[in-house]
């Protein structure tokens, strides 16, 4: 490769990085500053690297290569997404093709620009950019965290340039401008991605501060009353523990293992809810020492039946999850056009409402229900299969125990986001950060499991060999 073609290279992978960390960047700040004329900056970095990356290939065809199986579904995800608002165009009055320029390019981002990153730095490993970028990330948004933590001890709200506000909600929960389901979405990603630097990073001082931001983050998100986001993080703090354990300790027999893993895996489930629980109790108590020092007025929300208290807001149930999930199975087989083609990310809302006869003006709360109302049938037979492929990725990985914490980390993260997105929406379409995240976690997992399946296969083959010389 001469000269001139390692220079587009190097050009095509800085504009793709500085093109997802924008994207990245306006997921997370749209709930605080008004992002709209930022918008149209993210579709010229987006079309900037297609325009670079045409230029490369058509100038290196030998550096193109057959997708894998994993993009080449995400590809016809894309496609398929294209093809239904055609039909809604065709159909109906209106384009649906510009009302869906946002979600379509949220969906390009995150399946063709951060998937594709996160195979590359599976491959070629992760380099100076990317990590200080990240370093920047997490310490900028813990430092801020801190400063939202002394205003609600200090009874303070905090307002935000785009008008909205940062504090205690009515239900006794946090929310960072946006629902106590949304913040907690949001703290799963920094949260874990804390704990991940704890043992990515070898500077002791560097290790001390993950620690210390993990906490930080760690009591946004209990705050945040998310059960949703609590109970998905805590599955991924018990799968890390427990693979963690399996992986590591020896003994002789398989099954010992799996029953100490598992073990040890319930109590870091039960060491993780307890520790949730001890943070609103810390809180509550001192709510309660400064209204009873004369510091804070405790009329405030307070009604003839006195002021609820934080542990009263947990016990909210699933019941309304059911109504939207059954609500969302009932939109998918409306009609035939709407159970093959769908009636695109813009309309979900819409549709629900219509079959809810005005009850329920919500999107559908699960992630596969999401793309099935939006997309169709086979738009969501696509997203399954490629899911099944992740896991499949995800489980060759750990075959090979010399995987070690990292990827262990990595399929925490993802497990979290996951599970927090079967009663959540948040990973495509909308442009949250979690989605973000998660296509870029999902490229290096997808990576590191087709390694782990050449390897299993030589392993495979020289135990043929053997067979066969004796």
């Amino acid at each position: 490769m001469n000269e001139k073609h390692m220079r587009l290279k190097r050009l095509l992978l800085t504009a793709a990085l500085v093109s997802g960390c924008f994207h990245i960047l306006l997921g997370l700040m749209q709930y605080y500053i008004d992002v709209s004329a930022l918008r149209y900056v993210d579709y010229v970095l987006g079309g900037a690297v297609a325009v670079i990356a045409i230029l490369y290939f058509a100038q290196n065809r030998e550096a193109l290569h057959r997708p894998s199986l994993e993009q080449g579904l995400l590809i016809a995800l894309l496609i398929w997404y294209a093809l239904s608002c055609f039909v809604m165009t065709a159909r109906f009055e209106g384009n649906w093709i510009i009302a869906n320029i946002e979600p379509y390019f949220d969906v390009c981002i995150s399946v063709l620009l951060l998937f594709t990153l996160g195979r590359f730095f599976a491959r070629r490993g992760v380099g100076q950019l990317p990590k200080r970028l990240l370093h920047a990330a997490l310490i900028i948004w813990t430092i801020l965290m801190v400063l939202v933590l002394v205003s609600i001890l200090n009874n303070r709200i905090i307002d935000t340039p785009s008008g909205g506000q940062i504090g205690m909600n009515a239900d006794i929960a946090l929310a960072l401008n946006c629902n106590q389901n949304t913040t907690g979405a949001i703290e799963i990603v920094f949260t874990l991605l804390c704990c991940c630097m704890v043992i990515w990073c070898r500077h002791p001082l560097l290790k001390i501060l993950y620690v210390l931001a993990s906490l930080v983050n760690f009591i946004i998100l209990a705050l945040s009353n998310s059960r949703t986001a609590l109970i998905a993080t805590a599955i991924a703090f018990a799968l890390l523990v427990g693979l963690a354990v399996f992986s590591r300790v020896h003994l002789r027999q398989t099954w010992q293992r799996l029953l100490l893993a598992f073990a040890v895996a319930i109590a870091a489930f039960a060491a993780f809810l307890a520790l949730r629980r001890l943070v609103f109790y810390l809180h509550e108590s001192i709510t309660h020492l400064r209204a009873l020092l004369g510091q804070m007025s405790t009329g405030a929300g307070a009604d003839a039946g006195g002021a609820r208290s934080l542990t009263d807001a947990t016990a909210r149930t699933f019941s309304n999850r059911t109504l939207l999930w059954s609500a969302a199975l009932q939109a998918m087989v409306y009609d035939l056009q709407r159970f093959i083609f769908g009636v695109t990310p813009v309309s979900v809302i819409s549709m629900m409402r219509t079959i809810s006869n005005g009850a329920l003006e919500l999107y559908t709360h699960n992630q596969f229900l999401e793309i099935g109302v939006a997309l169709g049938a086979p738009g969501l037979c696509i997203f399954v299969a490629w899911t099944a492929l992740i896991l499949r990725d995800a489980f060759r990985m750990l075959f090979v125990r010399k995987e070690g914490l990292r990827s262990l980390i990595v399929i925490a993260v993802v497990a979290a986001l996951a599970i927090g997105n079967l009663t959540e929406a948040t990973l495509l379409f909308y442009g949250f950060i979690t989605g973000s995240v998660f296509f870029l976690l999902c490229g290096w997992i997808s990576v590191r499991g087709e390694k782990e399946a050449r390897k299993l296969t030589r392993q495979e083959q020289r135990r043929l060999e053997r067979k066969r010389r004796k």
